[in-house]
């Protein structure tokens, strides 16, 4: 089990905009990582309501985590992940104690009066990423496919964010690329999913 504090930066990108990173970062041929990403909340969005997120990854081998991630300001969210044991064949439905072990995250579910059987898979989508490690962080250039929609982004972890911001509206400004401001990747899945 891992805790941290993730800092990162993200901006939505055109397909054009993409392209053009994924032709600076010398991509073609560095291995993507695929991974497919559930999110899971009670009917009552009870993670929602306390800004967090709980989250299945999947990479293409079997290996897989389950964060969770509770924001605490623009730019920062408490993560909590439990690297499973056991490659993972398939997202379940709904949850129990079994499934998660990690006593952090199991904390953080009984500390909201969290019933396992009432979180519930709600989203789901497939992110393809290219990370790119920098003096300052690690950046990752994605292109993400939900049910109804799709999108790019460059997101920047870094654990100093004003040497970070920097360089990031650096880069942006070198290519001409306007600031879009991104919301969580699941805050866009039910955007999307329910047009708003």
């Amino acid at each position: 089990m891992v805790s941290s504090i993730e800092r990162e930066l993200k901006t939505l990108l055109s397909k054009a905009e993409y392209d053009k990173l994924y032709t600076y970062f010398n991509l073609q041929n560095q291995p993507k990582i695929v991974q497919s990403n559930y999110y899971y909340d009670t009917a009552d969005e009870i993670f929602k309501q306390n800004n967090a997120a709980l989250r299945l990854r999947v990479f293409e081998d079997g290996q897989s985590e389950w964060t969770i991630k509770e924001r605490v300001s623009e730019l920062e969210s408490i993560e909590l992940t439990q690297f499973n044991r056991d490659k993972v064949t398939h997202a379940p439905d709904v949850l129990n104690e079994d499934i998660i072990y990690s006593a952090d995250i199991q904390e953080f579910i009984a500390s909201r009066n969290i019933v396992w059987t009432d979180i519930k898979r709600t989203m789901s989508l497939i992110t393809e990423r290219y990370n790119i490690k920098v003096p300052y962080g690690l950046y990752a250039l994605d292109y993400t496919q939900y049910p109804q929609a799709e999108d790019y982004e460059l997101e920047l972890e870094s654990q100093d964010i004003e040497v970070a911001l920097e360089q990031f509206n650096s880069l942006l400004a070198s290519f001409d690329i306007s600031y879009k401001q991104a919301e969580t990747k699941l805050k866009r899945a039910h955007r999307y999913f329910t047009n708003e």
